[in-house]
């Protein structure tokens, strides 16, 4: 089967044109140094030509590890469905004890001191209770305060994280699209053009090869930088 490097068309044996495109087969099979109406490319535009595709494939590679980067990234920084919450008695119970222990302590404190005056055990257990329950009073307002503090926190690192993810979805997004586009742009030329050469640093090889005089056209100056050729 014979394919229109223009467009990606089918050709038949025997076809003069494209039945896609319109353009000539033996044409369509040269892109790399003829242009899309079938005209051939001078040496400068076979030049501009390489540097073009050098940018596109680097273009190409950078998306891609940035791509693999974000995806890795999106996973580590993936939320649990399951989001921890801090509550009061998480706080609260060691104020529970203490008011226990103290309540203790205030009734024998007093009840040394009633045998001293003329304090009413009435009075004492009166006492008692007052610090047990002020003391258990104040250990809730304080671990309220303290847990809502601390879910305060854990709301704002979630809205971060959140936010830090969408971001990165966004240019997640963006690189996909710019490896799609670049991908596409440059799928007919990688018909004309080896794996090897499909970097960077080779096509700038082969519009130097050009630039040297060595090459009259881009695809002279690729077979003569693909690898394996002894002036490669």
């Amino acid at each position: 089967m014979i394919i229109c490097d223009n467009c990606g068309g089918i050709l038949q044996p025997g076809d003069e044109f494209c039945p896609k495109c319109g353009v000539k087969t033996e044409e369509a099979n040269n892109i790399l140094d003829f242009r899309s109406d079938g005209t051939p490319r001078t040496k400068e535009e076979c030049i501009e030509l390489a540097e073009e595709l050098a940018n596109k494939y680097e273009v190409l590679n950078n998306a891609r590890t940035e791509i693999d980067d974000l995806e890795h990234k999106l996973k580590v920084t993936k939320l649990s469905d399951v989001r921890p919450r801090y509550h009061t008695f998480r706080f609260f119970w060691k104020y529970f004890i203490f008011a226990y222990i103290a309540q203790i302590i205030s009734l024998l404190i007093m009840a040394f001191i009633a045998e001293r005056t003329d304090l009413s055990y009435g009075g004492i257990i009166a006492i008692s209770f007052v610090i047990y329950f002020g003391i258990l009073i104040l250990g809730g307002v304080l671990s309220s305060r303290k847990a809502d503090k601390l879910n305060i926190e854990l709301e704002m690192t979630e809205r971060r994280l959140n936010e830090k993810r969408r971001q990165m979805e966004r240019d997640l997004e963006e690189r996909r699209n710019e490896f799609n586009e670049t991908n596409a742009f440059l799928f007919h030329f990688n018909r004309k053009i080896p794996s090897a050469m499909r970097n960077k640093s080779r096509m700038r090889k082969a519009k130097d090869m050009m630039t040297a005089g060595k090459a009259e056209t881009l695809s002279q100056a690729i077979a003569l930088c693909t690898p394996g050729n002894k002036l490669a």
